[in-house]
């Protein structure tokens, strides 16, 4: 379940990137020489999305990495590298780029979720509240946040949390017309509300 949300999430976010990288590109921009950095730095980062999105995840981060060092500003560069990491496996180099991309942006709402996803897989629980906490604050609407954060209350104990979560994420789900994710929601919180009286 987090998985196939993680990556549906990391799907729909590089697609986010790469339509404003499109606009940043095809904008009229004098050419001139101290911008030629900046183009290419484009230019790279949206063929980095491009094999992201291939599964070429490797070319992916060597793409990435050239652009963080066009521009060692750039938040979005790190988590994007971040992402391509988490999706080789490589957490701690996953992690090590989301810290970064945050140290530039703070609220930079995708790299706390991301980063919130590859503490749960280290079963870093708390680590990975904070983290969806952190998201959930900078974008309340952001369901997958609210459905990864109930698996981590789950993991703690925190049963009326997983209970508060679910029901948000459905009405979130509902909401945006995601309906075969808030039918599924629905059962679940039907055995959440069994377990709960369970042990009440």
């Amino acid at each position: 379940m987090l998985h196939s949300s993680f990556i549906m999430n990391f799907i729909y976010r590089i697609i986010l990137i790469l339509s404003l990288a499109t606009v940043i590109i095809f904008l009229p921009q004098p050419v001139q020489a101290e911008q030629l950095s900046f183009m290419n730095a484009d230019e790279l980062f949206k063929r980095g999305v491009y094999q992201a999105l291939m599964g070429n995840y490797k070319l992916a981060i060597a793409d990435f990495t050239q652009v963080i060092q066009l521009r060692p500003d750039d938040a979005t560069a790190y988590a994007n590298e971040g992402l391509a990491r988490a999706a080789m496996g490589d957490s701690k180099g996953a992690i090590a780029d989301f810290n970064s991309a945050l140290r530039l942006d703070p609220n930079l709402e995708v790299a706390h979720y991301n980063r919130g996803y590859v503490r749960f897989q280290l079963k870093d629980y708390q680590g990975a509240l904070s983290d969806f906490n952190r998201a959930i604050a900078i974008d309340p609407e952001n369901a997958e946040a609210y459905h990864c954060r109930c698996l981590v209350r789950h993991q703690l104990g925190d049963m009326r949390g997983v209970a508060e979560d679910l029901h948000t994420t459905a009405d979130l789900y509902l909401k945006t017309g995601k309906l075969d994710e808030y039918k599924g929601l629905l059962n679940v919180i039907k055995d959440i509300y069994s377990l709960n009286n369970a042990t009440i």
